[in-house]
């Protein structure tokens, strides 16, 4: 006993679903109440075949990397008024987006961010199939480099929407 937890950055990772948002409303109250940075991290998903961006039936047509860089952009500005219009002024927090996979890259850059806790849902967009073995917040688990606090879709918690 007498150990004291300090936290002083929480990762969120989000991929903009409903379930996403309830973990990311709890890391904010987390931070909110601990005085921690909360950094909200979207992972780009890279395409299995790069080709594609280059066919004709593709509505873009730039190349790769400036592909990547400008959804990132994109994807960091729509991500900044989200989260400003969530936690106003009283959450120090800090948007993070980077392309690749979204296991891998949520490890990484709670390493390379030395965070102190990483809040995630049990599963996003993917439905039934993420939430079996195998899914992002199960890789996530093995391979965290700090304690993981996994918001389970649908139950109940200790933060609940407010109106207005």
């Amino acid at each position: 006993m007498g150990h004291r937890i300090k936290l002083k950055k929480i990762l969120v990772p989000t991929d903009f679903s409903e379930h996403a948002g309830q973990a990311f409303l709890h890391a904010a109250a987390i931070a909110r109440w601990t005085g921690a940075e909360l950094l909200v991290l979207h992972v780009v998903e890279k395409f299995m075949d790069h080709s594609l961006v280059y066919s004709d039936v593709w509505p873009f047509q730039k190349p790769v990397p400036q592909y990547y860089r400008d959804l990132e952009e994109r994807t960091a500005d729509r991500l900044q008024r989200e989260v400003l219009s969530s936690v106003g002024a009283d959450v120090t927090f800090r948007v993070v987006v980077s392309t690749g996979t979204p296991a891998p890259e949520i490890v990484a850059v709670a390493q390379r961010e030395e965070v102190d806790l990483i809040v995630i849902a049990t599963h996003g967009r993917g439905g039934i199939a993420q939430a079996l073995l195998g899914s992002t917040t199960e890789r996530v688990l093995r391979r965290a480099p700090c304690p993981v606090l996994v918001i389970r879709s649908g139950a109940p918690g200790f933060v609940e929407p407010v109106d207005g």
